[in-house]
């Protein structure tokens, strides 16, 4: 792709515009390579539709790909947006994600193409990975290993080691302070970081993580709410008041997202509609 300098307004996750945009979530890989104590993301079971994000009822094929693309694109009459944010960590499922890029550039060449990560193994992919996106966002929940001890508990290296409770936390940590040191050298990049706030938790980070993502030439941040799951399946979700006050202070040093819709990982939407894609996947060509 040719050098461009990214303009969020041309992406609904940045503006909060959906209406005005189609955008198309593709499942790709189930492998993940850290564990979050409060995740349920990855495939359902006994065909539920949860909606949270990063579910899905499976992921695709190649020619489900591209025959997917097609039928949104003669449905909505474009795609501007594609994004690739589970079941599992796009980087972990490196092959799949790769190709589902490239068939997307094919199909679709008038989409932004958007990636969602936690950035643990960004470094050994992110000179191919510039070559396919637009877009980039990073998870990024603390940047205090203690705190991290309490959010992750495994993770595993791009050499294939299996690293777990505090060790495990601290190499996230590592691995995502060196993200962000490469991301702050691309400028031709529209880069966004997420934060999942997790009451009595990590709170009191969510400041650092923004003027780190300010310094590193980030775009913009989205302030999640923790939606209790997994481990934390019992824990609280913040008020909507410590909700606001985490959300102006990250708003110090960095634009803050207000109207996420937390999507699953298989949503299209078509001019602010939104709708599993799979029966548009059934639709004949």
């Amino acid at each position: 792709m040719s050098p461009e300098r990214p303009d969020p307004s041309e992406h609904p996750c940045y503006t909060g515009e959906h209406a005005k945009f189609v955008k198309l979530h593709l499942p790709i890989g189930g492998r993940c390579n850290i564990h979050c104590r409060f995740c349920e993301s990855g495939l359902e079971h006994e065909g539920q539709t949860a909606d949270y994000p990063g579910r899905t009822l499976r992921t695709l094929t190649p020619d489900e790909i591209e025959r997917l693309l097609r039928n949104a694109r003669r449905e909505c009459g474009r795609v501007d947006v594609v994004g690739i944010a589970g079941p599992g960590d796009p980087l972990a499922n490196w092959k799949e994600t790769r190709t589902a890029l490239e068939i997307t550039a094919e199909t679709a060449p008038e989409a932004k193409r958007c990636l969602s990560t936690n950035g643990v193994w960004l470094e050994r992919h992110l000179p191919e990975l510039l070559r396919l996106i637009h877009s980039l966002t990073i998870t990024v929940n603390t940047l205090n290993p203690d705190t991290a001890a309490h959010i992750y508990d495994r993770a595993v290296t791009e050499d294939g080691e299996v690293l777990t409770g505090p060790e495990a936390a601290r190499w996230i940590v590592e691995r995502q302070e060196r993200a962000l040191d490469l991301l702050a050298d691309e400028p031709y990049l529209l880069k966004k970081v997420n934060f999942v706030l997790i009451p009595d938790v990590n709170e009191d980070d969510v400041e650092e993580v923004a003027k780190r993502a300010a310094d590193a030439g980030f775009h913009a941040m989205n302030v999640i709410p923790l939606r209790p799951g997994g481990e934390l399946k019992d824990h609280r979700p913040p008020t909507c008041r410590e909700l606001s006050r985490a959300r102006d202070r990250a708003e110090r040093h960095l634009p803050v997202m207000r109207r996420c819709q937390q999507c699953r990982a298989d949503v299209l939407h078509c001019h602010g509609r939104p709708r599993l894609i799979w029966d548009l996947l059934e639709e004949g060509d």
